[in-house]
């Protein structure tokens, strides 16, 4: 090893005994990088109401330290729900989820660095500054240096949102409508300083990233129900719209004048780094029928069909039918296929006066 740093002196070098007493017992790298991780979280919950309203409002925060020293996670979320039946015929219900999440992350790579630095490798030289060349290695990059310096932020804003109104028209039909959106907002924040072995190079590397997705969703049904006897009657008939949309970019530079600034201040950078950004969406409308008859709880048919139109179908054919497929729906049902399966078996054994049926 002493040869790789020092090729001038030869295959054959040696430290002297008081150069080896002087390295003491060397550096723990994982001590230095790991810690005891405490966890905390808090709740706080209200819910209340009367007998046309009920509503439920609750609040969450989680903090999470890393084992690893300088990460973290934390978390902010708020939630509420409402129902209500301001009228008979009426029912509206509203569920809202907001949150904010916020991670310092580890560099890349920082672990298997730990694992395979040497520990006569020292941390800092003598004048406080990080250590970056050892007299038994070539140039490295410092862990914990890496660790230390590099900033890694990373922080997502989400908004979740439903509600829906449901009206009864007459006597068994109700009209539906309901709405829905996913908002995201994902951000990164990344910047190496010129005084560690990965910015020396470079000057200091600064870079951001913006990441946005949102959809949102419509469905509008009619519902109808007819109950006689024994049978049950259930028809429904609806257009739903839905669509979904990202947009992102990234932009960085190199070789500041200060690290001070770190990545708020990208145009300081005499060194531009090239950006890029991306963008696309899609749209789903649907047509949508089915109708249920049930005799008994025991035997089911159903007949559906739905019409959809796509953004990502071809260009010369946007729209497409999908007919449904037939799934047991519960224990009665399978034992009518289990009948239905036996006297299969002995229609298909039995004289040549009852023959199988062939389908084609």
């Amino acid at each position: 090893m002493l040869f790789d740093s020092r090729p001038a002196g030869g295959p054959f070098q040696y430290l002297t005994q008081q150069q080896i007493d002087a390295l003491g017992e060397g550096t723990n790298w994982q001590d230095e990088a790991f810690q005891t991780a405490p966890m905390q979280n808090h709740q706080i919950s209200v819910a209340g109401g009367s007998n046309t309203t009920q509503y439920f409002l609750s609040g969450n925060y989680n903090l999470q330290e890393g084992i690893v020293k300088n990460t973290d996670f934390s978390r902010i979320a708020i939630r509420a729900n409402v129902n209500a039946k301001p009228v008979s015929k009426l029912t509206i219900s509203a569920n809202i989820t907001a949150s904010k999440a916020d991670a310092n992350v580890a560099p890349a790579g920082i672990i298997g660095s730990l694992l395979i630095m040497p520990p006569t490798a020292t941390i800092y030289e003598p004048d406080g500054s990080y250590t970056l060349r050892n007299p038994f290695e070539n140039i490295f990059a410092n862990p914990i240096a890496t660790l230390n310096e590099t900033r890694n932020k990373l922080t997502s804003i989400r908004f979740l949102g439903t509600g829906y109104a449901e009206y009864e028209l007459v006597k068994g039909l109700k009209a539906k409508v309901l709405l829905g959106t996913d908002i995201n907002n994902d951000k990164e924040k990344y910047y190496v300083p010129s005084t560690i072995y990965e910015g020396a190079t470079t000057g200091g590397q600064a870079s951001l990233g913006n990441a946005t997705t949102y959809s949102w969703l419509n469905e509008n049904t009619l519902t109808y129900l007819k109950e006689f006897g024994k049978h049950s009657l259930t028809a429904l008939v609806g257009f739903t719209q839905q669509e979904s949309a990202n947009e992102s970019f990234t932009a960085g530079s190199q070789a500041f004048v200060t690290d001070d600034l770190s990545y708020n201040n990208l145009e300081s950078g005499s060194v531009l780094i090239r950006p890029t950004s991306n963008t696309f969406n899609w749209v789903l409308h649907s047509y949508l029928s089915r109708v249920s008859y049930n005799y008994n709880g025991l035997y089911y048919l159903t007949a559906s069909i739905r019409r959809d139109g796509s953004s990502r179908f071809g260009r010369n054919n946007k729209w497409g039918n999908f007919p449904p497929y037939l799934r047991p729906g519960t224990s009665a049902m399978k034992v009518f296929l289990k009948d239905f399966a036996m006297l299969s078996a002995i229609l298909s054994s039995g004289p040549a006066l009852v023959q199988p049926a062939t389908w084609k």
